[in-house]
C-alpha cells in the first residue's frame, strides 16, 4: 500500500518506507498480489518508472523511500527482486550507476 499511497501522492509525502512489498502497479487487486509476490517476472526499470510516473500528474519532486526486504522467514517466500524493484523510478540520470539488483 505504500508504494500506491507515495506513486498517487507525491507531493503529500516526503518519505515512505515499503516493507516486504511490491513494485507500483504490478497488480490490480489482491488476488494478483499474491500471485506477484511468488511468481512475477522481472520487469525493466524504465517501464517501472513509467507507472509510478503515470499514476499522478505530479511534477516536483518525488518523496524518498525506504526498501526494506529480508531474506528470511516469511518475507523469504516474497520474490528477492521485488524489493529492489520498489525502489526504481526509471532509468538513472546520465553518467549515475544503476541501483544493485535493478533489472533482477
Amino acid at each position: 500500500m505504500t508504494s500506491v499511497m507515495l506513486a498517487s501522492y507525491p507531493e503529500v509525502f516526503a518519505a515512505g518506507a515499503i516493507i516486504a512489498g511490491l513494485p507500483y502497479g504490478v497488480a490490480t487487486n489482491p488476488s494478483e498480489a499474491a500471485t506477484r509476490m511468488f511468481q512475477s517476472p522481472a520487469r525493466p526499470a524504465s517501464e517501472l518508472g513509467d507507472l509510478v510516473r503515470n499514476a499522478s500528474k505530479h511534477h516536483g519532486p518525488w518523496p524518498k523511500v525506504s526498501v526494506w526486504h529480508g531474506g528470511a522467514g516469511l518475507i523469504r517466500a516474497i520474490l528477492p527482486c521485488a524489493g529492489s524493484q520498489c525502489s526504481v523510478r526509471g532509468p538513472p540520470p546520465a553518467g549515475a550507476a544503476p541501483l544493485p539488483g535493478q533489472d533482477c
